[in-house]
């Protein structure tokens, strides 16, 4: 087993919670809960949408940013946003719906949006982020991609929920509310 491999497996106990990473991570990793008005989030939030501009096909407003009017008002209800920071530097953002993206059941959380910056991708974060995640809302669960971002972003969620206590897995491509991929799970 390389050096890489022994630390992948190595868990830490971090302000009560499990971290998993490589030789390489940072082990301060928190959480923080926010809302729409944050600035990092903000910021980040821009990051995500300039990613997505391809698939999307929004354009920038004149001032650089994109407009986030519509999702603004969505999210002040019923959506729950939180920041991952790696010690003092922000590492990504979940934004949580609080009922279900495809049938409106209020007792599943869907993600709505998970964004891990570029530099922390591939290390760990993003498994880490979103098992903390799921354990805030324990039961059922429901995780959307869009067809356009490939199989890497479907592995990765994929990946994700097998990888902590669930049952009641499944997987359906395309429903008459959303085209792409949807796995729904339950959190133990």
């Amino acid at each position: 087993m390389n050096k890489y491999n022994l630390c992948i497996v190595i868990m830490l106990l971090i302000s009560g919670g499990l971290l998993w990473g490589d030789a390489g991570m940072d082990k301060n990793l928190s959480v923080v809960k926010t809302d729409i008005h944050n600035q990092v989030f903000k910021h980040l939030q821009l990051c995500y949408e300039c990613e997505f501009a391809p698939i999307t096909k929004m354009q920038m407003e004149p001032d650089g940013t994109y407009d986030q009017k519509e999702l603004e008002a969505e999210w002040a209800h019923k959506y729950d946003i939180y920041l991952l920071y790696n010690g003092d530097i922000p590492a990504g953002f979940c934004v949580v719906n609080c009922q279900s993206m495809i049938d409106g059941d209020t007792s599943t959380h869907d993600i709505a949006e998970f964004y891990i910056t570029p530099i922390y991708r591939h290390s760990g974060y993003g498994t880490w982020f979103a098992h903390y995640i799921f354990k805030l809302y324990p039961g059922r669960w429901e995780v959307r991609q869009l067809p356009e971002l490939g199989k890497t972003v479907r592995n990765f969620w994929i990946s994700a929920i097998k990888s902590i206590d669930h049952k009641n897995f499944t997987e359906i491509t395309d429903h008459a509310t959303w085209h792409g991929f949807i796995q729904r799970f339950d959190i133990l």
